[in-house]
C-alpha cells in the first residue's frame, strides 16, 4: 500500500490536496528557453505541484484569497 505525505507538515494523509502553479522567470539577464502570458510574464513552462494536507491546503488557500482581497 502506498502512503502519502504533506509537503509542508510531513503528516500522511489519506486525500491528497494538490497545489499546482507555474514558475515565472524573474531573471531576464540568463538566455533561457520560456513562453511568454498574455500579460507579457516569461513563464518556464514548468509546474510546480504540492501535495497537502487538508490543514495545509487551507492555510495556503486562506492566504491567497486573502491577498486577493486587499
Amino acid at each position: 500500500m502506498t502512503t502519502y505525505h504533506c509537503d509542508k507538515c510531513g503528516k500522511e494523509i489519506k486525500q491528497i490536496y494538490s497545489f499546482r502553479f507555474l514558475i515565472y522567470i524573474a531573471d531576464a539577464d540568463r538566455p533561457v528557453s520560456y513562453y511568454v502570458d498574455n500579460e507579457g510574464n516569461r513563464i518556464s513552462g514548468r509546474e510546480e505541484c504540492f501535495d497537502l494536507c487538508i490543514k495545509c491546503y487551507n492555510k495556503v488557500m486562506g492566504a491567497a484569497y486573502e491577498e486577493f482581497k486587499k
